[in-house]
């Protein structure tokens, strides 16, 4: 913009504050669990952005986040963080992520042009992958072995476990108890058996915890 008087011209405008006026959030937040240690987020700049700003919510309150332990933004053109607990956050305290098996963390962020910040994003969950179970087995009869599996830690997303043979028949899915007793088995047999987690995150990582266990004897012929 110029203004005119007499003639004369002045200099054009900053335009900075046009921009400052039209700047805003990051679009299209996702993420995906890469295990239970480390999410990697994504999203979709702005137009006009030169900064990503990132907070965590924690304890009640909103964080600003040091990704990588370093500055704490992103530069403009980057679009995706992987969290792990090498990342601080609170800058007072410079505070590390502990990263946790099937666990819940809040974001929510913001954009930066030359002095002027844009409105928040909407709070943003992303989870971890659940952990692995610890699966045991026990012939409780010549016919019969109960199985039985811990859960692998963290509650943020609803679990769902299954088991199976490790030769990948016979599946068969349980939730909660976290127990199951296969019958009508041969007696003396050795059976071999796996178990893993799911959550809308995604699976325990492979290999699944496995057990095993032998049938017992039968009685004598009579």
């Amino acid at each position: 913009q110029t203004y005119y008087h007499d003639v004369f011209y002045s200099d054009y405008s900053s335009v900075t504050s046009g921009a400052a006026a039209s700047l805003s959030a990051p679009t299209n937040l996702a993420y995906t669990a890469d295990s239970t240690e480390q999410i990697t987020i994504t999203w979709t700049d702005p137009t006009y952005s030169q900064r990503i700003y990132i907070e965590y919510y924690y304890d009640g309150t909103w964080e600003t986040v040091q990704p990588n332990g370093s500055a704490d933004y992103i530069a403009d053109g980057v679009e995706s963080w992987v969290l792990t607990n090498i990342d601080e956050f609170d800058e007072y305290v410079n505070e590390k992520f502990t990263m946790t098996a099937n666990t819940l963390y809040q974001f929510r962020m913001r954009s930066w042009y030359d002095g002027s910040y844009s409105s928040y994003t909407s709070t943003f969950n992303a989870y971890t992958k659940p952990g692995k179970p610890t699966l045991t087995a026990t012939a409780v009869s010549d016919t019969a072995i109960d199985l039985s599996w811990t859960n692998p830690g963290g509650s943020a997303l609803t679990e769902t476990y299954t088991l199976e043979y490790t030769n990948g028949t016979d599946l068969q899915v349980a939730t909660s108890p976290r127990s199951y007793s296969d019958a009508e088995l041969v007696q003396s047999t050795l059976y071999q058996y796996r178990v893993f987690t799911s959550t809308a995150a995604g699976t325990s990582a492979y290999p699944h915890s496995t057990a095993s266990a032998t049938t017992q004897a039968g009685p004598d012929p009579t």
